[in-house]
C-alpha cells in the first residue's frame, strides 16, 4: 500500500509541475484525494499507530486557519461573491496537508521531485533546440497546448548582444522550481568523486541551461547564485568559491551597460506592470482597515493597468492585501520557520534544501508560484524534512572537501 501511495504522490507532483493550471488533465484534486484515501485506508486496515509531532500539528493548523479566517472575514463584511476566487485559492493551501502523510509513511519525495523537474528542464532544452530548425512547429505546439492550458510561454528576449543578440525564451510556468534540482545536483557534485561527479555535473548543467534560457531575471540570477552559495556553504575551500564569485562579478561589471540597458531595463512591459501594481498597493494600504485586516482571500481589487484582479506578481504585497498585517506577519513567520534549521549542524546534509527554499522565497517576491499548489508541494517537501528527526547516518556522514 505504501508503494501505491508513493506512486500517487509522485503522479501528483508530476501534474503540479507539468500542468500547473490544472487545465490539461484536471487531475490535481483527484490525485490529492486518492492520496489521502490510500493513506487513511493503510492506517485503518493495518491498524498502524500514528504519531505526529505537536509542533507540526500546531504549524499546520495555523497555516490552514489563516486563510479560513480571511474567508470568514470576507463573508462577514458582506462583499461580492460573484467576483470571488477565495475557494479556488484555498485549495492550494490544502496541499500542505501532504506533510503528515510524508512524515507518517516515511516517504521521501526529494529524488522523484528532482527527477521530474529535471525532465521539465530536458523538455525545455529540446523545445529550444527544435525551435532553431522548425520554429513554426514549436509555435503551433505553443498555441495548441502551452498557451491554451497555461503550461508554458515561448518567445525571444533582446539582451543587447550579451551571449546572443536575441536570447530564446522557453518559459514553463513552474520553471522557478528548477532551482530545486540545481541545489540538489550542486550538493551531489561537491560530495561525489570521479564518474558520479561527472554525472551530477552534467545534470547540474542541464538544469542551469534550462533555467537560464527561461530568460527571466529571477531565474537567471538564481541559476547563477544558488550553485555558488551552496558550494560556498559546504566547501572548506571558501576562498576558491569566493574567487569564482568575484570573477563572475567582474564579468557582470564589464557588461554593465548591456545589463543596464536590456536585462534591467525598467521600461519593459513587465516592469511597467510591477511598478503600477506597487503604486496600487500603496494606495490600498493608505486605508488603515485594509492594511491591518486585509480585503480577504480571493477578493478582487482595481489595478491601474490590468483592471479588476484577485492576484498580482507582487506576492508579499498580495499577502498583506489579502490578510492584512496581523495575519500576513504570521504567514511570513510560518514560511520562514524551516530556515531555522540552517543553523543546526545535525541538518548539515539537508541544508542545501533549506538554501534552495530560501532562494525560492526570494524569487517569490515577483512571482505568485508560492501561493499555488506547486509552491505548496515544494513547501510540503521542505516541511517534511524540517519536522523529521535526522537519522544518525546523516549526522555521521562525512563529506569530501572541495
Amino acid at each position: 500500500m505504501n508503494k501505491l501511495l508513493r506512486i500517487v504522490l509522485i503522479l501528483l507532483i508530476t501534474v503540479c509541475i507539468f500542468d500547473p493550471a490544472d487545465k490539461f488533465l484536471g487531475l490535481k484534486m483527484p490525485l490529492f484525494a486518492l492520496g489521502w484515501i490510500l493513506f487513511i485506508f493503510d492506517i485503518t486496515a493495518n491498524r498502524k499507530s500514528v504519531y505526529v509531532p505537536k509542533n507540526m500539528i500546531m504549524y499546520l493548523l495555523l497555516f490552514i486557519l489563516i486563510p479560513l479566517v480571511s474567508i470568514a472575514y470576507y463573508s462577514f463584511t458582506g462583499c461580492d461573491f460573484v467576483h470571488y476566487d477565495g475557494y479556488q485559492y484555498f485549495k492550494a493551501y490544502l496541499f500542505i496537508t501532504i506533510v503528515p502523510i510524508l512524515y507518517i509513511s516515511k516517504i521521501d519525495l526529494i529524488k522523484p521531485t528532482v527527477a521530474i523537474i529535471s525532465a521539465l528542464s530536458i523538455l525545455a532544452i529540446i523545445i529550444l533546440i527544435i525551435s532553431y530548425f522548425n520554429i513554426s512547429l514549436i509555435m503551433n505546439i505553443f498555441g495548441e497546448v502551452g498557451q491554451r492550458y497555461g503550461i508554458l510561454s515561448i518567445g525571444s528576449r533582446i539582451y543587447g548582444g550579451f551571449v546572443l543578440p536575441n536570447l530564446p525564451a522557453v518559459y514553463f510556468h513552474t520553471s522557478e522550481l528548477i532551482v530545486f534540482p540545481i541545489g540538489y545536483f550542486t550538493m551531489k557534485f561537491i560530495h561525489s568523486k570521479r564518474v558520479s561527479r561527472t554525472l551530477y555535473g552534467f545534470l547540474l548543467v542541464i538544469n542551469i541551461v534550462a533555467m537560464f534560457f527561461s530568460a527571466t531575471r529571477n531565474n537567471i540570477m538564481a541559476c547563477i547564485l544558488v550553485p555558488i552559495f551552496i558550494a560556498s556553504w559546504y566547501s572548506k575551500r571558501k576562498i576558491l568559491v569566493l574567487c569564482i564569485f568575484i570573477l563572475l562579478s567582474v564579468l557582470c561589471i564589464q557588461n554593465l551597460d548591456v545589463i543596464k540597458n536590456s536585462v534591467l531595463r525598467a521600461d519593459s512591459r513587465s516592469e511597467q506592470y510591477k511598478i503600477s501594481f506597487f503604486k496600487d498597493y500603496l494606495s490600498l494600504f493608505a486605508d488603515e482597515k485594509v492594511l491591518l485586516f486585509g480585503q480577504g482571500l480571493g477578493s478582487y481589487f482595481n489595478t491601474t493597468m490590468r483592471g479588476y484582479v484577485s492576484l498580482t506578481e507582487l506576492t508579499y504585497f498580495e499577502f498583506i492585501r489579502r490578510f492584512g498585517l496581523i495575519l500576513s506577519l504570521s504567514s511570513f513567520a510560518l514560511f520562514l520557520y524551516p530556515l531555522s534549521k540552517l543553523r543546526l549542524k545535525k541538518y548539515h546534509s539537508m541544508q542545501y534544501l533549506f538554501i534552495v527554499y530560501l532562494y525560492f522565497l526570494i524569487m517569490s517576491f515577483f512571482n505568485p508560484l508560492l501561493m499555488s499548489s506547486s509552491g505548496m508541494l515544494l513547501l510540503s517537501i521542505v516541511l517534511s524534512k524540517t519536522f523529521s528527526p535526522v537519522s544518525p547516518s546523516y549526522i555521521r556522514q562525512s563529506y569530501v572537501s572541495t
